[in-house]
């Protein structure tokens, strides 16, 4: 048999909603319940479990088989039915610690991909020169009607070589940089107003700066969204 660490028992409770208190008060990994139960059957506190967010995984332990479907729609690990012997409790215990292994790689991936540390400056070429542009200095990018970018800072406007796509994808990991129309790119940190602007689109004016970008009604759900 698969070696298994031992589960520890937290507490037990004979009654739905002693059953909720519990989980409120130890947040387990793991539930058996009973269908059966007084007050709040076995069946409603599952969904109340899940409604709360617990990551809880849901064991049903109970001698009535109709219930089986209903509780496999809510995602739960198992469905023992009693009586059962260890080997089958032994079985459910593997399955939970399957779980339990990708549950924890996928928190880890995350946490790895939140810790990794994000690009601060953008390095372009510009004039023959490659140039260090802070990103928290970006107002908004441009693409002229000559199809050249620019790129409104702080510390004055950049003409570099990459297009705009090509840098929007370079943000794509920083929401705050909003694709708002197909000729700009607008840090939505340095907005200070958006204004209705003719019929089709919004103009937006960033906090001390003197020129303005525009936002397209196609895209105004970008915006809208943050």
């Amino acid at each position: 048999m698969e070696e298994i660490q031992v589960a520890k028992v937290i507490k037990e409770a004979e009654e739905g909603w002693r059953d909720l208190e519990l989980v409120t008060t130890f947040s387990p990994d793991i539930i058996f319940l009973d269908i059966n139960m007084p007050g709040v059957d076995g069946m409603e506190v599952a969904k109340q479990v899940m409604a709360t967010g617990s990551k809880a995984f849901i064991i049903f332990v109970t001698v009535e088989t109709k219930y089986a479907v209903e509780a496999f729609e809510l995602d739960t690990v198992d469905y023992l039915l009693k009586p059962f012997d260890k080997s089958r409790l032994w079985k459910t215990m593997v399955r939970v610690k399957k779980r339990l292994t990708a549950q924890a790689a996928v928190v880890k991936q995350r946490q790895e991909k939140h810790n990794f540390p994000k690009i601060t400056k953008l390095f372009l070429r510009s004039e023959g020169d490659i140039i260090a542009i802070n990103i928290r200095d970006i107002y908004f990018i441009e693409k002229d009607l000559e199809k050249h970018t620019l790129i409104h800072t702080v510390n004055g406007v950049h003409h570099v070589s990459k297009s705009i796509t090509e840098i929007e994808q370079e943000l794509s990991s920083r929401p705050n940089f909003v694709r708002s129309h197909k000729s700009y790119l607008i840090n939505m940190e340095k907005v200070e107003r958006i204004k209705p602007w003719g019929d089709s689109s919004y103009l937006v004016r960033f906090i001390n700066y003197d020129k303005d970008a525009l936002i397209s009604r196609k895209n105004a759900h970008l915006v809208k969204g943050l």
